[in-house]
């Protein structure tokens, strides 16, 4: 998917409420409109998918196809309108102050540096006023539960076949079938036959014989017991990575 090329527009952020009409003044004037009325983005003039306006409560809105990303409030505050895509995120990013970035398909606003900024998450809407972030969203994710996961393998015979499996393995590497000739086993099979011995070396050379993989089924099986949902109202920019998702606080 290509990206959007802002560059034309001759702004690289927009740090205030008076740059924000200062650069709606700069926009060119469709005939006849009266100030205020909606104008074509200074650079994107042949772009029918992005303009600004101002409101009567003196708002500046900067739109995009049909969502107002960004709204520049008289009070020096403003807010993002996020939608699913990179191209609105390098929309927003052009009328929003610098080292502040809107990013992950709009999922994502970071305030700072890449290395030391905070990064907030946003569902739909965001709204700041400084450093100040308001947002009705969170940052979630899924981790092992330490305790459960524990649980879960001990009521089998996972620990002895892991250990066989380390001992076994290395004498048929070299004969290991490739991948799509090894047998997928379901869940429920996997665990019957893990309690089985005679069964272990037909795991072993399954679709899912490693003992990552097999932990893996077993915790899969048992989710609400082996995993656990984490939160977060803020992440370190450097910390923020894939594994966090943006969730409705």
């Amino acid at each position: 998917m290509f990206g959007l090329n802002m560059h034309a527009c001759a702004v690289r952020s927009i740090s205030s409420h008076a740059e924000a009409v200062a650069f709606y003044e700069r926009c060119p004037v469709k005939g006849g409109h009266d100030y205020g009325d909606e104008r074509p983005i200074k650079g994107k003039e042949r772009s029918r998918q992005m303009n600004v306006r101002i409101r009567k409560s003196g708002e500046v809105v900067f739109r995009y196809h049909s969502t107002d990303v960004v709204t520049w409030r008289p009070d020096n505050s403003y807010v993002i309108e996020s939608y699913a895509s990179r191209s609105t995120c390098q929309f927003a990013n052009s009328f929003i102050p610098a080292h502040h970035w809107l990013t992950k398909e709009g999922s994502r606003l970071g305030i700072g540096t890449w290395s030391e900024g905070t990064v907030h998450p946003v569902i739909r809407k965001v709204t700041v006023h400084g450093d100040h972030v308001e947002t009705d969203a969170v940052f979630t994710r899924t981790v092992v539960n330490r305790k459960g996961a524990k649980e879960v393998l001990a009521a089998t015979r996972y620990a002895e076949y892991r250990d066989w499996y380390n001992v076994m393995f290395p004498m048929i590497r070299d004969t290991f079938a490739p991948s799509w000739q090894r047998k997928w086993w379901a869940p429920a099979e996997l665990m019957t036959m893990l309690n089985d011995p005679e069964q272990w070396h037909a795991i072993m050379t399954g679709h899912t014989g490693t003992p990552a993989n097999v932990r893996e089924v077993l915790y899969s099986d048992s989710w609400d017991q082996a995993y656990k949902t984490v939160r977060a109202a803020t992440l370190r920019a450097r910390k923020a990575n894939n594994t966090w998702r943006s969730a409705i606080a």
